[in-house]
Formats: structure tokens, sequence, C-alpha cells
């Protein structure tokens, strides 16, 4: 799943610590004092730097808007934040006001290190962004995606062979089969092991990232004069972002390096970027265009892979905790599906309750809990101003846990999707997660397509059950939520066991049949 629409968490952390802004109103063009929005009391100098946390900040936000209502504001070295809570106030201005709420802020130490050059989810609203994103759209867009079928089946099934051979390692073979599909279709490399040198450069300047996002770490964020200082500067990390740059930029050109060399070379297997490698006149793209192409070749890797992974180890620690809920999935694919075959992207419209396990997946601890925009010029929302660089951070964790939509948000229950007497249905908003107005994830359909075709076999093949203690006894795994580049459930354990011999036997034909699948 691309990362375009979502800013992670931390990367909100880090916004909170910039400095440079604008005052209030441009008193000297004589424009009128409009308020901001209520919030918190500011201390001085500092503002309400003392009250944002690194961890969970979405819950004090929730908290803030609560009490403030569905827009506030707080202040961070004098620097404004407007907070939006409630799904209206999203809506009306990054949704019906995109063309003007489509912006970044500004994030110092992630310009040192490139990112709002080389990340697409990082870069300012441009023509370079509008590029980028209707070349993800070709590749990763809904009706392409719909092409994509056989690849995201053959992938999904050597993952299932996996867990029928390796159970206890599910996550990191969540990520290396995924990462290896996007990977030879993006590219045309083919990865041999988790171990693959690029997809440990890829997961390196993830980690980076996530670093460089990290809030009120870094100086220069509080104090953006620092970037002109020399490098060798203590405490400024100024060193550090120096060689960061260097080896994102060495992760976002090694792979596009190689399939450059392929193509000049006469040897390139067939990849996305191998065919817009050249231009019009047949020639190598070079300077700005080969530039373009290597961020966003880069950008649809990554972003297809973090956020799909995160939400399966999710899936399966809430089926884990959850037995009846699998109990009734598993009887609604073999229903539909029979117990002789493995589930296809064409059951997806006959399989509602696992749709909606995949809602309430989403819906129950979404990967970027908080989206952040900003505006290029000032605007006004129900009498208050939002000044022209603002930061415009939306709550999607407190939409999505409104208790006003959900009853009991903070239960996992994907039949809240349905209307039934003395009960009506609550409103499904999960597609939330993925953003919103321009900046929203080209990428989603390619995203829900490797969810439902991943889950859907999981439920028919396999159960999940937790592990049991030394007396014998089962123990459900903790919902243990890490903040980080993209958010997720902290490595737990659980017991993945095929549910009859007949399905294990399915499993392996289907696997070796998938080894021998051509992208």
């Amino acid at each position: 799943m691309l990362e375009d629409p979502v800013v992670p968490l931390v990367a909100v952390g880090s916004l909170a610590a910039l400095v440079a802004g604008r005052a209030l109103v441009d008193r000297v063009r004589g424009v009128k004092t409009l308020p901001y929005p209520p919030g918190p009391t500011p201390l001085p100098f500092v503002g309400n730097a003392h009250q944002i946390s690194e961890h969970e900040v979405y819950r004090l936000f929730a908290s803030w808007g609560e009490k403030y209502g569905g827009i506030s504001s707080f202040r961070i070295f004098g620097k404004q934040f407007v907070l939006l809570n409630e799904l209206k106030a999203v809506t009306a201005l990054l949704e019906h006001r995109n063309a003007l709420y489509s912006q970044r802020p500004d994030m110092a130490m992630l310009k040192l290190c490139g990112r709002e050059e080389n990340a697409i989810v990082f870069q300012k609203y441009g023509q370079n962004l509008k590029d980028a994103r209707k070349l993800v759209n070709v590749w990763i867009g809904k009706s392409a995606t719909d092409r994509l079928a056989p690849q995201i089946t053959a992938t999904s099934h050597k993952y299932m062979g996996t867990l029928l051979e390796n159970p206890e390692g599910f996550l990191v073979n969540a990520r290396f089969m995924l990462g290896a599909m996007v990977l030879k279709m993006t590219y045309g490399i083919d990865a041999k092991s988790k171990d693959d040198p690029y997809i440990y450069l890829s997961e390196r300047m993830q980690r980076l990232t996530t670093e460089a996002v990290k809030p009120g770490h870094w100086l220069v964020d509080s104090f953006p004069i620092l970037a002109k200082m020399p490098t060798w500067m203590p405490g400024t990390g100024l060193s550090w972002a120096a060689e960061t740059k260097r080896q994102i930029d060495e992760a976002v050109h090694a792979t596009f390096d190689f399939t450059r060399q392929a193509v000049i070379n006469g040897e390139a297997e067939h990849s996305w970027t191998a065919e817009e490698i050249l231009d019009k006149e047949g020639n190598i793209k070079t300077g700005e265009e080969a530039e373009k192409l290597a961020t966003t070749s880069a950008a649809v890797y990554a972003g297809s892979i973090d956020t799909t992974v995160a939400v399966t180890s999710l899936f399966f620690l809430l089926m884990a905790r959850n037995p009846d809920i699998q109990r009734r999935a598993q009887e609604e694919v073999d229903r539909v599906v029979g117990t002789d075959r493995l589930p296809e992207m064409s059951d997806k419209e006959s399989l509602p309750f696992i749709q909606r396990i995949i809602k309430e997946t989403l819906r129950f601890a979404p990967v970027a809990p908080v989206v952040v925009h900003s505006l290029d010029e000032d605007d006004v929302y129900e009498g208050y101003l939002i000044p022209k660089g603002t930061s415009v951070l939306a709550n999607i964790w407190a939409i999505l846990h409104n208790p006003e939509m959900y009853k009991d948000p903070e239960v996992f229950n994907p039949d809240r999707y349905l209307d039934t007497p003395g009960r009506p249905a609550e409103p499904d908003h999960s597609h939330a997660v993925f953003g919103f107005g321009r900046r929203a994830c080209p990428g989603s359909h390619f995203a829900l397509a490797n969810l439902t075709m991943n889950i859907a076999t999981i439920l028919s093949a396999f159960n999940v059950k937790p592990i049991k203690n030394a007396d014998g006894v089962e123990v459900p795994p903790e919902i243990d939520i890490i903040d980080g580049h993209t958010r997720g459930v902290r490595p737990f354990k659980c017991v993945i066991e095929p549910r009859t011999p007949e399905k294990a036997q399915l499993i392996r034909e289907a696997a070796r049949a998938a080894n021998d699948f051509s992208y």
C-alpha cells in the first residue's frame, strides 16, 4: 500500500517541534484579526510542547476534541497547529477544499535527508507529485489491480506455503513475500531470500526515515536556522542527516540503476520501471526525468509493503483473540468456496463477513492514525482563521473511534456494519485510512486486493490460535501497538496450523504452482 496520503504518527510529532511559522494575521495588509480555533492554554515560548508525547498522541488529540470541539488548535514554539477530530471538519477541508489543503508542512530534518525530494509522501504538491501519482495509478490503481489478480494470487499462495512450513515466521515471511512480488513487478529483480540486498536497502531507508521524523529528537526541527551551521557542529544532527541522505539516495537509486543497466544491456526482464525508462525517442531517460522515475518506483516498492504487512499482522492477532469471529468467517468461506479449492479474487463479493473483518481491522487500529496536510494561503472555517503554512492534522483514530458513530469503539466487532433489527448499521469510514483529497492513496485498491486474498485464504486453510502457557491454558496475545514509520502491533507469537490434512495438501499444491508462476 502506497504511503502517499498518510504521514506516520511520528512525523506528526516532529512537526510539533518546528519553530518557523507566521503571525496570526498580517496586520500590515490590514487583514481583520480572526481567532484561531479553541485549544489548550499554551505556556510562554514553548506553547503546548510539554503536552505532546511520542506515544499515542492521537488519544491526547481526541481528548482535546472532546473538550474543545471538532476543530481545535495548539501551539508549539510559535507554530500554530489546527486539529480536526471530527469527520465533518475533515471532509469540509481536506475533501471539499482539497485544492487548498493538498500541501505538506515543512519538516527540517526530512528535508536535510532529502526525503522531500525522493519520497512522494513528503513531496510538496505540484507537477512532480501529480506526475508521480499518475504513474502510480497506471501501475497499481483500480484497473491495474484487476489485471494483477494472477500475480496477487500467486504471491498469496507462496505465503501460504511458508505458513505451512514455518508458521513461526509468519510476520517475517509476510514482508518478504509481498516485498519480493513488488520488487519483481517494479524492477524485474528476483529476490531469493529475506536477506536480499535490495530488500535490505529499502528497509534500511524506512528505518532511517522513522529516525528522521522522531518527535523532539532533532534540534534542527526546533531551530531550523541550525541547518545553516557546519555539519560537524555537535548536537545538531547535521552529520547524521548527511550520512542518512547518502544511504537513502543509495536505496532509491540502487534498484533503479540495476533496471536501467539491464535495459541498456538488452537484458531487462519485464517490469514497470523498464517500461518507463525509455523516452519517446527510445533513449534512456536522464536528469530530472530519470530522477522522477527513480523516486516513484522507490515509493511504490516501499509504500506497497509496510502498511499491508502491518494490517496482516494485526489480523493474525485479532483472530487469535476472537475465535468465534474466526469460526464464523471460516464457515462463510467454506460455504462459498467449498473445501476442495482455495479462494479466488472472484469470490470477494460473495464473502461479505470477511469483507467486514477487513473493514473492522482497518478501523480498529489505523496504521497511520493522524494525517497531516497544509495550505498555501489563508482560509477561514466556521469563523476561525487557518493561516497559510499551518499544519492541519486530521485525527483518523478519533474519527474511527468516535463513540457517537461506533458503539464500544475499542471492541473488534465486524457486525457493527450490519443493519439488524434494533441496531442500525454503523457507518463504514474505513476508507479514511487511505487519506483524503488530492493526496489520497492511489494504491488503495492494490492494498485491499492483497489483504483480501491473504485473509480469505488464511481463513480457508488455517486455524489461528493463542499459544498455551506452562499450565496448558491458551493466553490470547496482548494488543500492543508500536508507533513508528508505520504503526503496527509489537511482534507476538500465535499458533498457525492447517485446519485439515486436505487443506494442507491444497496449500502444498498451490504453493508449488505459484513457485513456477512467471511475473
